[in-house]
């Protein structure tokens, strides 16, 4: 008996039909959750950025000393008066200035540990004290104003390159 191949060819076309429309449902499927995957990422809420408060500066002048610095808003001014200043940060020294005979902060750079080195400062080269404390390094020098008069500055390392660049004599 022989058997007819029709039926077969029939069943067997069928079954690839079946076979790819419920392949294209089922990548439809995957495709409608991804869409709703990526619009809920899309619209999750980021991590938000820290804001940094912008670091203003003011100027100090000193007018029994004739000279003017900016120094930034985080320091305190502790000090003042017509021969001297001293302004802190955070409890440390950041700088100071004297044009007194004897500054009152002379006797930090009187320890055992103070070296002698020469600084740049303004193009200029100086003799300067350097002191080490608490992991801060401090420089010492004499500068002269205009009318010859001697102006102490102690200034913290971190703030030294402002002290150099904002320094003037008026």
């Amino acid at each position: 008996m022989k058997t007819k191949r029709g039926p077969f060819i029939l069943i067997a076309l069928l079954l690839i039909v079946l076979i790819f429309i419920v392949g294209v449902r089922y990548g439809q499927r995957v495709q409608t959750t991804n869409k709703a995957i990526s619009l809920i990422l899309s619209q999750a809420p980021s991590q938000p950025t820290a804001t940094s408060v912008p670091l203003r500066f003011s100027t100090y002048t000193s007018k029994g000393c004739g000279f003017e610095v900016l120094y930034p808003s985080t320091v305190d001014i502790v000090k003042e008066s017509t021969s001297e200043a001293k302004l802190i940060d955070g409890g440390a020294l950041t700088v100071a200035a004297s044009c007194a005979k004897i500054p009152s902060f002379e006797s930090f750079f009187k320890d055992k540990s103070v070296t002698n080195q020469s600084i740049s400062f303004q193009k200029k080269s100086y003799p300067a004290k350097v002191r080490n404390l608490n992991n801060q390094k401090y420089f010492y020098i004499v500068l002269q104003n205009p009318l010859g008069k001697p102006v102490y500055l102690a200034v913290e390392e971190k703030f030294f390159p402002l002290v150099e660049k904002s320094f003037i004599f008026k």
